[in-house]
């Protein structure tokens, strides 16, 4: 996992908690797994509070609850500008050859039409977490592997 490399790459979601706190993840897929798994399981909790709490319980009364989601706008960040969107707000394409740090090869965009200058198959936030519990009904974990080559992930973690 490494939040540089997803900066760097555009695929770094911003979490707020209402405690203050502010979170990068190191994939957009992060966002999705956060809406699937227990508080304590999610990736970058370790990360970011360290491996002293255990339970969803302890994690909540450290950071509070998530007031806000928001993912990087690909279609800006290409030209050169960082800006978020809401992430319930934004629309997703997998891109399976533009590898990821969680290989989810997952982007996010402000516009439905540039979304679709990408890819096709342009997803709303209820559909794409649709494609994750499908993901997770089949795997067990909500971690895809959409990315073409080397297993999908870049990085294990």
């Amino acid at each position: 996992m490494d939040v540089a490399e997803a900066e760097h790459m555009g695929v770094s979601a911003v979490v707020v908690f209402s405690n203050g706190v502010v979170a990068k993840t190191d994939d957009i897929g992060c966002v999705f797994r956060m809406r699937l798994m227990p508080v304590d399981k999610w990736p970058f909790m370790r990360r970011l509070i360290g491996a002293n709490l255990t339970t969803a319980e302890e994690v909540r009364r450290v950071l509070g609850n998530v007031v806000q989601v928001l993912v990087p706008d690909y279609g800006a960040f290409m030209h050169g500008n960082e800006s978020y969107v809401d992430a319930e707000k934004a629309y997703y394409v997998i891109l399976q050859d533009r590898k990821t740090p969680m290989g989810d090869c997952v982007f996010a965009f402000a516009s439905k039409e540039v979304a679709a200058m990408h890819n096709s198959t342009v997803y709303t936030f209820d559909q794409m977490l649709q494609l994750y519990q499908q993901v997770m009904k089949e795997r067990g974990m909500p971690r895809p592997m959409w990315c073409r080559g080397e297993g999908g992930m870049m990085h294990h973690g």
